[in-house]
């Protein structure tokens, strides 16, 4: 009889004064009498679908309960920031050195876009209303100033910063 393994919602708790909160919906079926080595298959799987390899460490299954091990080392960096004309919001962020960081940018006015030259990061340049969400990790650390590419709005204040630390 097939069991089916729903990780519902993973809500990280990320520190530093600030919470971000992630849900994952992942399933993956195992059967009670699959391997460990069948489960783990399953798994990354499912890690390689639905975007959570680095929170979910391992997998085993023992006697019909299935056990998901999570990574405390992996941290995933949820942000919004919101474009205006010529600011951003927030003007500054903060995530630890391999992290994976999402940031979903929202444009709430003009034609703007979201570039991090340092870590490779650039949205499309998107009208007042849309939104683009990246997502990349954190690999060098530092201070990267995010800006927006449009015209001349870095020059007109259109900036902030990103730092990354140790």
């Amino acid at each position: 009889m097939q069991k089916k393994l729903l990780a519902a919602s993973f809500l990280l708790l990320i520190g530093a004064g600030c919470s971000t909160t992630a849900s994952v919906d992942t399933d993956v079926d195992v059967s009670a009498d699959d391997t460990t080595e069948t489960a783990n298959s399953e798994l990354e799987t499912a890690k390689e679908d639905d975007g959570i390899d680095g929170i979910v460490a391992d997998i085993t299954t023992n006697e019909g309960t299935t056990t998901l091990e999570l990574d405390a080392t992996a941290s995933t960096q949820l942000f919004t920031v919101t474009a205006s004309n010529f600011a951003f919001a927030p003007a500054a962020m903060t995530v630890k050195k391999g992290d994976n960081v999402v940031i979903t940018f929202k444009n709430g006015d003009g034609f703007h876009d979201f570039v991090i030259d340092g870590l490779n990061v650039r949205t499309a340049q998107i009208q007042d209303g849309a939104q683009e969400t990246v997502t990349f990790v954190a690999d060098k650390a530092g201070t990267f100033e995010y800006y927006c590419s449009v015209g001349q709005h870095r020059a007109m204040g259109m900036k902030g910063t990103l730092t990354v630390t140790e």
